[in-house]
């Protein structure tokens, strides 16, 4: 087949490679497109209708015009104790707000719920002055903001539509209630919870959030959220205990009318991980939880408890969810990481297979020499199957030292907490330990070096037509 400027044949090293970027397995069919109509036969693109020919309904439908972002029908929500303010300033790569944006942004999050965020207007106009185009923080504090408690929701303004968003405060620096609007005609309800420590304030906690809900006629929370400060069940814990019952009561009493249950526990049933690892000892639990009702835990696709790059002793728990009429998404097929078209070694590699091909393919021309297991189809599966094999052993050698490390450390956690004698054999608590700490020190490195970069980049390419123009504009 001739090629688009004239020339002959296209080299099957550069279709079969192109084949594979685009995750083809057999090629593309092209399609011829329909001719246009003439004059004569139909309206041509340019023509104007008579306003009297116009059909009315349509003409009100095309003057709509879309208020707000256009949102997907899933979202990434997520809850982090944040273990205070944090510094600010993006002048520094050891901030937390600096690496809250890069991890809502790598990780696509969508809505996040913080506790313990010491939060005041100042604070939060900071914030927004500098991670504005990105975070929209709707926040609670509490009676000494700077000092203790704050709760606060963080909206990204590139995935959700922060038309008509609505805050109601039930308990200053505890507990606040968000609404907004998801996909379509539907909203997501969240409260983002920061319970306190004590028997007697827990037990008089659950029941002033129910009132205040009541009193301020709040429809029941889609998303229960945030950092619990009491177990459910004793997997939960370790060492394994019980909580106190009255605590777990209050708080299933709390929950119980809403219909919501605890998705990653429901989705993850025998697994033992933790939110709040108290660094230096064994010790650890799930304080941080996030309750959906059954609709959404059956159309969720993730639930995680990750470590961050973001300073705290909390580790945060994401979840995927969708509305209910999304269709399902599966983890799709296998594609060539784009960046590979540009990596000489590998493009060599594909460049040699080819050739070699290109010799195999030159044995059955007129049909000669053609059978079963020799043929013209089965080489090009063998070379394209070749090249989706060396560009996976590529990619796999450019990934980055700390994201190999980091990928190997959790397996080898999970590994360890999935032992059946896990709860008893303290030499892997230990190791537990140990990796999580190292995995918490890695991340931190990780959101410098990104930090980092990115200040390299704006400052090389900001006088440029670029993204980092706009910036600076």
């Amino acid at each position: 087949m001739p090629t688009a400027n004239g020339g002959g044949q296209c080299p099957p090293a550069a279709r079969a490679a192109n084949e594979v970027s685009n995750g083809s397995e057999s090629g593309a069919t092209a399609t011829q497109n329909p001719p246009r109509r003439s004059g004569g036969e139909g309206r041509g693109r340019g023509t104007r209708v008579p306003r009297e020919q116009r059909n009315p309904e349509n003409e009100a439908r095309n003057t709509q015009t879309h208020r707000g972002r256009h949102t997907k029908a899933s979202i990434t929500i997520a809850s982090l104790n944040i273990s205070g303010r944090g510094q600010i300033s993006d002048a520094t790569p050891l901030g937390k707000w600096n690496a809250l944006n890069q991890t809502m942004r790598e990780r696509k999050i969508g809505a996040i719920a913080l506790q313990e965020t010491h939060l005041d207007t100042t604070a939060v106009n900071q914030i927004h002055n500098l991670y504005g185009r990105r975070l929209r923080v709707f926040y609670s504090e509490g009676q000494n903001a700077t000092a203790a408690e704050g709760v606060a929701i963080v909206l990204n303004r590139e995935i959700v539509d922060l038309e008509g968003v609505k805050q109601s405060d039930l308990i200053p620096g505890r507990a606040i209630y968000l609404e907004m609007k998801w996909h379509k005609d539907s909203h997501l309800r969240i409260l983002n919870i920061y319970a306190p420590n004590t028997k007697e304030e827990q037990l008089a906690f659950w029941p002033e959030i129910a009132a205040k809900m009541r009193n301020k006629h709040l429809p029941t929370p889609d998303v229960i959220l945030g950092d619990f400060n009491v177990v459910e069940e004793a997997i939960d814990r370790l060492p394994v205990r019980e909580d106190d019952n009255a605590r777990v009561e209050a708080l299933r009493e709390f929950i119980r009318p809403t219909g919501l249950i605890d998705g990653w526990r429901l989705t993850e049933p025998t697994t033992k991980d933790y939110t709040f690892p108290v660094r230096g000892s064994m010790s650890r639990s799930r304080l941080d939880r996030i309750y959906v009702p059954k609709v959404l835990l059956d159309s969720s696709s993730k639930w995680e408890i990750t470590t961050t790059g973001i300073p705290t002793d909390h580790r945060m728990i994401i979840a995927a969810l969708s509305t209910a009429q999304a269709p399902h998404v599966g983890h799709g097929r296998w594609t060539m990481p784009l960046h590979l078209m540009d990596d000489k070694k590998f493009l060599d590699a594909a460049v040699k297979l080819g050739e070699q091909a290109e010799k195999k393919l030159a044995t059955h021309r007129n049909g000669q020499n053609r059978s079963t297991e020799q043929n013209p189809q089965r080489i090009a599966h063998s070379y394209k199957t070749q090249i989706k094999a060396l560009a996976q052993a590529r990619a796999k050698e450019k990934t980055p030292y700390l994201q190999k490390e980091l990928a190997k450390l959790r397996k080898s956690s999970k590994k360890l907490m999935t032992a059946k004698n896990y709860n008893e054999d303290l030499e892997s608590q230990k190791k537990i330990s140990l990796i999580q700490d190292k995995i918490q020190e890695l991340e931190l490195r990780r959101s410098r070096q990104l930090k980092l970069t990115s200040a390299a980049n704006y400052a090389l390419n900001r006088e440029a037509p670029s993204k980092y123009w706009l910036l600076a504009a």
